[in-house]
């Protein structure tokens, strides 16, 4: 049996456009979850800054009274 390019030509056709679709679709998601994730680890990285903001204002004040007291005291 011989292989006819002529008469394969739309089979093939067809089939190098649905691999370029794919590939293309593949590419988008890609892009899509890279952009997901890097965003996503930039909200996580926010969220640590808060916390370690509340942390150090809660010592800032606590260290304040401290001062406070000592000046009181004298």
């Amino acid at each position: 049996m011989e292989f006819n390019f002529i008469e394969n030509l739309p089979f093939l056709l067809a089939l190098l456009i649905l691999i370029a679709c794919y590939l293309a679709i593949r590419s988008f998601f890609k892009k899509i979850g890279n952009y997901t994730e890097s965003s996503g680890k930039s909200a996580h990285h926010l969220e640590e800054i808060k916390e370690e903001i509340k942390i150090l204002n809660s010592k800032i004040s606590s260290l304040e009274q401290q001062i406070n007291n000592n000046n009181n005291k004298s």
